[in-house]
Parts: structure tokens; sequence; C-alpha cells
């Protein structure tokens, strides 16, 4: 039995950058990729501006008349396994949101997709690097 010497608040708050560091796997990296998202799937989401993401990632694919996704970063690991970032169904009611409005937002919550690879990892490498 493993025994927990944390409370749930101190689990639950917010780590410091070197913490969250902590936690990457070594030679961690992300960077955009042209390779194929077949294979990936929901992974979880992620808040965070659309600048923090251009910053890490340089220029989304977008659609403004995609129906389904409209901004979307597709991002490949040091290892070649395939994430992507993106807006899902945001012009669908009740957030109603159009591209631009996305990119002003000082925060959105993007949606995650990962396939082999730990979306986890990426989330705490955004964290660190943002």
């Amino acid at each position: 039995m493993k025994i927990v010497k944390e409370s749930l608040s101190d689990v639950l708050k917010p780590k410091s950058k070197y913490e969250l560091s902590m936690q990457l796997r070594p030679g961690a990296h992300f960077e955009p990729t042209l390779k194929s998202l077949r294979g990936t799937g929901g992974a979880g989401w992620i808040d965070v501006s659309y600048d923090e993401l251009e910053n890490l990632f340089g220029k989304p694919e977008i659609d403004e008349y995609g129906d389904k996704v409209r901004i979307q970063w597709v991002i490949e690991d040091e290892e070649g396994n395939v994430y992507s970032i993106y807006d899902w169904k945001s012009l669908k009611k009740p957030d109603y949101y159009t591209v631009k409005e996305i990119i002003e937002l000082d925060s959105f919550k993007w949606h995650m997709g990962a396939g082999r690879g730990d979306a986890d990892q990426l989330k705490i490498w955004i964290a660190v690097n943002t």
C-alpha cells in the first residue's frame, strides 16, 4: 500500500515551473510537424492563450470556415509521436467564438489530441515554456 504524505489541497495546488519540469521525461521536446494526425484522438484540454502557443509552435493552420476545427497546431515530440492542439466546435453555442476573438482572448480552453504519445508531457512542456 502506498502512503500519501500530501494533503489533497497540496496535490491540487499549482506547481512551480521547476516542480513541473521535474515531471518531464529527459530530453522532452515538441515542435511543429507536417505529419498526419491519423490515429490521434481526444486527449484532454489545456488553458493557454493563442499568443503563447504561437510563440512556442509558430502560426497554426487556420480555416475560418471550418465546421469543427478552425485553428490547429500539429506537433511532434522527440520520439516521433504526433499531437494536436485545436479549437473544437468553438463555433457552436454556448461558447460561440470567431477566430479573431479566440486569438484575442487572454486564455482559451484548447482541445488536445494524441496517438501513442503522452499528452500530459505536452501539457507540462507548454506550462514550463510559457
